[in-house]
């Protein structure tokens, strides 16, 4: 994700943090075949019908924006695997043309999770620090629920796992120097667990 996209989506994560509405992150682990967007990719829907990024654009925005409806009642983050449109379909008014697929993550940022680790990253990138954000999509180990996030580099607002924590920061430091995200499965002592780096 450019500096520039990433700003603009905190921006839009800030206002609705300030006004207490809830939203989903939108984002794309992985892609196959060929996608409008690629990993890493991300937007925000918000429960009060805002949005803000783009992932494939026209229906397939719709098709989101009602997947995510669950995710804002239980707060439960929930993984998807989406038809994508193609790039070469460039008319939001035309029906969209599917020749790939994306894995898509939904989590909800809200007044009970004060909006964490998103309000960390968002005061780490107002002071141009560099930081990781590390997510666990799947886990077999009932103490890492799925959703749960770090944000690595800097002071994280979620304890690192004593059984993961050295894992967590090198694949971290890894993803910050190749700037590109990473999907990994890593063993928590209590199973094994796959991780989103971004």
């Amino acid at each position: 994700m450019s500096d520039s996209t990433l700003r603009a989506l905190l921006t839009q994560a800030r206002q609705l943090r300030d006004a207490g509405t809830p939203f989903v992150l939108a984002t794309i682990l992985s892609t196959e075949g060929s996608t409008y967007r690629k990993a890493g990719a991300s937007m925000i829907i918000g429960a009060d019908g805002s949005s803000a990024g783009m992932l494939g654009g026209g229906s397939f925005e719709v098709e989101l924006a009602a997947q995510a409806q669950p995710v804002l009642q239980t707060g439960d983050s929930l993984v998807l695997s989406c038809d994508m449109p193609s790039p070469r379909d460039t008319d939001p008014g035309q029906t969209w043309q599917r020749d790939g697929t994306a894995r898509i993550l939904l989590q909800r940022f809200a007044p009970d999770n004060q909006y964490q680790p998103l309000t960390d990253l968002m005061r780490t990138v107002a002071q141009s620090k560099s930081a990781v954000l590390a997510c666990v999509i799947e886990s077999e180990d009932e103490s890492l629920p799925a959703g749960t996030s770090f944000l690595c580099g800097v002071e994280s607002p979620t304890p690192l796992p004593d059984a993961l924590a050295d894992d967590i920061q090198a694949t971290a430091a890894a993803a910050m120097e190749s700037g590109a995200p990473l999907l990994v499965n890593q063993y928590t002592g209590a199973g094994e667990a796959e991780l989103f780096y971004l």
